[in-house]
């Protein structure tokens, strides 16, 4: 004959039970987690800030030589010479002329055109 402990292991209530303790330490395992979690974040926040801060004046603030110091020698040697910025005096007189002589022809061809047929 089964004990009577053994007769209440078996029965569906039991097995219920076992199973609500064992969901409750998984809940009170990772609500432990959790709460190590929040105290370690504003630490984590920092330490990613500082970290995506620091990339940044990395790839910003590279020296061009590893070497040393740039001489600054390099950039006159390999500029390339600037244009001439021209003046408004410098500039070619050819428009101006152009459009002074269209208006000059045509208004001696208006004169001549009201002179011969309309007189």
């Amino acid at each position: 004959m089964p004990r009577p402990t053994d007769r209440n292991s078996t029965t569906p209530l039991h097995k219920k039970k076992t199973d609500l303790e064992l969901k409750a330490e998984k809940l009170k395992a990772e609500i432990s987690q959790t709460r190590q979690f929040l105290q370690k974040a504003p630490e984590l926040k920092n330490a990613a800030q500082k970290r995506e801060q620091q990339e940044l004046i990395n790839t910003y603030r590279r020296p061009t030589r590893i070497e040393g110091p740039v001489d600054f020698r390099y950039d006159l040697v390999k500029s390339k010479p600037s244009k001439h910025v021209t003046l408004r005096s410098e500039r070619s007189k050819a428009p101006f002329l152009t459009f002074a002589l269209l208006i000059t022809l045509g208004v001696v061809a208006y004169y001549t055109w009201r002179n011969l047929f309309h007189v």
